[in-house]
């Protein structure tokens, strides 16, 4: 049987995409405690950003991060890939992989990081994989954070879904738990039971964006995630531009992501 570009996206993307976003909600309502939505920031206390690839931290979370800076908090970030495959054409990886880098460091002057740690991680393999599970339990256990944000558990890219994998693995293995565990929004929408009123932060997380060009020039993947912060501030009453995430304990945390577990 033929399948034509519209019945190949439906059968191969979302399809798979529908299950598990129905798969998480009814594991949401089953393990997570509280499914209220708040609408401030979590208590003080160390933070850790935790991102898949160099400007995954101030789409998701930058805001936020922002936020927590001028309130006082120590916030790190904590970037697990090189990026060295974030773009199509004629580009050295080796070179690419610098000038992410680069902008993620540049980014994070204007959010106001204390400390920006790069993983360096360039391949899936699974030497590589148990590495990655021990950077990280080595940060949690330096830093000891109370909060820890990173892409939700349905954002749908496999090294986003990777990084669950390593904050699990690295709570599995005895690292210190955070109290809260924040899932943010890059590639998929998600129910939050938390949302923060980015107003006052917005125009620094656009500048951040802007330090970006490797990646920004590519699409208007910043155009949408502001986009999203205006629509989550409008529906939620939280301000002109919000963050959404899903929050739960550590312990929540693992519960779910041991239920979803993908790819």
């Amino acid at each position: 049987m033929h399948f034509g570009p519209v019945q190949r996206f439906r059968r191969e993307l979302m399809a798979p995409r529908l299950r598990m976003q129905l798969d998480y909600h009814r594991a949401l309502r089953e393990i997570r405690a509280d499914n209220t939505i708040q609408k401030c920031l979590p208590d003080p206390g160390n933070v850790l950003v935790l991102a898949p690839h160099s400007d995954d931290e101030v789409l998701g979370a930058g805001g936020t991060a922002a936020l927590h800076v001028r309130r006082g908090d120590r916030v790190e970030a904590a970037i697990v890939t090189d990026g060295r495959f974030g773009q199509d054409g004629d580009i050295d990886p080796e070179e690419l992989a610098r000038i992410r880098e680069a902008e993620s460091r540049a980014a994070g002057e204007q959010i106001g990081f204390n400390q920006m740690h790069f993983g360096g991680m360039s391949d899936r393999e699974e030497e590589t994989r148990r590495q990655m599970t021990r950077w990280l339990a080595d940060l949690l256990e330096e830093l000891r954070p109370r909060v820890i944000y990173l892409p939700s558990p349905i954002d749908f890219h496999p090294d986003h879904a990777m990084v669950n994998e390593f904050l699990f693995q690295a709570l599995r293995a005895s690292a210190p738990a955070p109290e809260v565990v924040a899932g943010y929004e890059v590639w998929a929408t998600l129910w939050p039971n938390c949302v923060i009123d980015i107003s006052a932060t917005v125009a620094i997380k656009r500048r951040a964006l802007d330090l970006f060009p490797s990646q920004m020039g590519r699409s208007n993947v910043d155009g949408a995630c502001l986009g999203l912060g205006r629509y989550r501030g409008l529906t939620s009453g939280a301000g002109g531009a919000a963050e959404a995430f899903s929050c739960s304990s550590a312990a929540e945390f693992s519960a779910l992501w041991d239920r979803l577990r993908w790819p």
